[in-house]
């Protein structure tokens, strides 16, 4: 499973899997589907191009009866600051002229 944020602008919720992958969906239109304004009965998630380090998030506890031991937050992944700007940072395309 994982956990569910809203993103920084509040446009967007997320739902980060255990293993660290992103998805997204309007925050609209996901208040809208509880709000039941929306025809059907399921919402499409998008996937996220980048991942977020696993023990970033606490893991999804499972109902055994049992505390589940959190791992610390990682410094590095998707969603820190470090990450973002090596995304920034990285070379883009450049145009060269080949005749």
């Amino acid at each position: 499973m994982g956990i569910v944020k809203l993103s920084k602008s509040g446009h967007q919720v997320q739902f980060i899997a255990d293993n660290g992958e992103i998805y997204t969906v309007s925050a609209i239109l996901m208040m809208k589907t509880i709000n039941e304004h929306k025809a059907g009965n399921f919402v499409v998630l998008t996937r996220l191009p980048v991942n977020v380090s696993p023990d970033r998030f606490p893991k999804s506890p499972v109902w055994t009866g049992t505390e589940v031991k959190h791992v610390e937050k990682a410094s590095q992944d998707g969603l820190s600051k470090k990450g973002r700007e090596e995304r920034k940072n990285t070379k883009q395309f450049e145009d060269k002229a080949v005749w």
